[in-house]
């Protein structure tokens, strides 16, 4: 069974960028499209999840229900603006990663991650390990760089720094 993914946001356009910009890298990978914050149906192997539908932050919930259902898979939240405060609760409800989809160099970043993650997925399918280190090594580059962006943020809104980033 091939890798799956499936990406959430109320902007199609949006949407359908970042399917093209996935299946670029990742050729074998099987992209589900949805406009509204609906994580129903069976597990895949990567979510990318954006925050606002409507106005309304969707995106923890919509993490609490992924990892009820594919605890391991690889989860990004996509989204034009996510506050020091989202992305902590996103980070306890398990997202993996963030970023903006207006900075072209994050979604990069991103795409290289879910790239990382599939060839993992891939590789462990067919019994081949080296890929998750790849993956591994991807995921924590990412984490590291959310850290400081959040330092960052915490710095700016002139909050006490307790420790590094969301993972306090």
């Amino acid at each position: 069974m091939p890798p799956r993914a499936l990406l959430l946001d109320d902007d199609p356009s949006a949407l359908a960028l970042l399917r093209h910009e996935l299946l670029e890298a990742c050729p074998g990978l099987v992209v589900e499209t949805r406009t509204t914050p609906d994580v129903s149906g069976p597990a895949r192997d990567v979510y990318v999840v954006d925050n606002d539908f409507a106005g309304s932050p969707q995106a923890a919930p919509l993490l609490e229900a992924i990892r009820a259902t594919a605890p391991d898979a690889l989860v990004l939240a996509w989204s034009a603006r996510l506050e020091v405060a989202t992305l902590k609760r996103l980070v306890n409800a398990g997202c993996d990663g963030a970023f903006s989809k207006q900075d072209r160099e994050e979604t990069a970043q991103a795409v290289r991650l879910v790239a990382a993650r599939v060839a993992a997925v891939a590789g462990g399918r067919r019994g081949r390990r080296g890929s998750v280190g790849a993956a591994l090594y991807a995921v924590t580059g990412l984490l590291r760089e959310w850290n400081h962006r959040l330092d960052g943020e915490d710095r700016a809104l002139g909050a006490p720094s307790g420790g590094r980033g969301a993972g306090r």
